[in-house]
């Protein structure tokens, strides 16, 4: 293992690092993955310290600033979300040695309208949290121009699964196993490109070992949106809870709820020959990619 390649990864406690660690391993990669309390990423100093110890082959920048600023609406948070994001992308940048692969999280919050998007189509990103998963995307395609480090940024678009916050749409339908209250819903006919964490990972282990230099910008979803009502459905049908439940139109969609939001995967298919599957369209049951947690046993009772 001593030869194995030195992955750099941050937000390695969060939804997607946590994932990823073991897709990473099973590899073939030896993870660091250091805690706050060890490394202190809007630090520059301590990062530039940490990297030049570490000489990583590799830098996965999942670490998001931004992620506590999701409800935030005012300039102030606006301008501190970005400076944050910034902060982090640039000093790993700036850290790492000439042709270092860089892989930043990014977001399809980036580009702010509905639609079906390209990595080259315009961003207008309306909340405070897409504005700032933008700045950090456009700090390191420079970086990448003039460092000559190996960058890319994934724009990542609805992932779910095992992991995800209970707060999200899917594990509060998986939560109503659990009692008999009616669920209160959208109107549900939002398109969505959902895409499975483990194939978010999968995305990224196979772009970190590509023999040829990443493009800078790619999207990562199935290239098929969804509805979001046919999404809840079906879980709610496997899990066995009753449609009557399902009380679509009962909650007003959110201010930023765009109609449409799909991957254009052209460019991930054009570099990898491949790109993550739409489990919603598929014939297997779903249940089980959400992990033991989702496991239908409760079934009976929520019905």
């Amino acid at each position: 293992m001593t030869d194995a390649p030195v992955v750099l990864l941050t937000g390695g406690t969060g939804f997607i690092g946590g994932r990823l660690i073991p897709h990473l391993r099973t590899a073939g990669f030896r993870v660091e993955a250091p805690s706050r309390a060890m490394l202190d990423l809007e630090d520059e100093t301590a990062v530039a310290r940490f990297v030049q110890a570490l000489q990583p082959n590799i830098v996965v920048n999942l670490a998001s600033p931004a992620m506590a600023y999701v409800r935030a609406q005012t300039p102030d948070a606006a301008a501190d979300a970005a400076r944050r994001e910034i902060n982090v992308a640039a000093s790993l940048c700036a850290a790492v040695r000439p042709a270092t692969r860089f892989i930043q999280a990014g977001s399809m919050a980036e580009y702010g309208y509905s639609g079906r998007h390209a990595e080259t189509a315009p961003c207008h990103p309306v909340s405070v949290y897409g504005r700032a998963k933008l700045a950090a995307s456009m700090a390191v395609v420079k970086a990448r121009a003039a460092r000559n480090v190996d960058a890319t940024v994934l724009r990542i678009f609805g992932a779910y699964g095992p992991g995800e916050n209970p707060k999200r749409l899917f594990p509060q339908i998986l939560d109503a196993r659990h009692h008999d209250r009616p669920i209160a819903l959208s109107d549900g006919r939002q398109l969505r490109d959902f895409v499975h964490v483990d194939d978010v990972c999968e995305t990224i282990v196979r772009l970190m070992s590509l023999p040829t230099p990443l493009k800078p910008l790619y999207n990562v979803g199935t290239g098929q949106a969804v509805s979001v009502r046919m999404a809840v459905e079906r879980i709610a049908q496997e899990a066995g809870i009753a449609p009557a439940r399902l009380h679509f139109g009962a909650m007003p969609r959110s201010l930023v709820d765009e109609e449409r939001l799909e991957a254009d995967v052209d460019k991930l298919l054009e570099s990898l020959d491949w790109s993550p599957p739409q489990r919603f369209l598929a014939t297997a049951p779903l249940l089980p990619s959400f992990g033991p947690a989702a496991s239908p046993i409760f079934a009976g009772a929520s019905a």
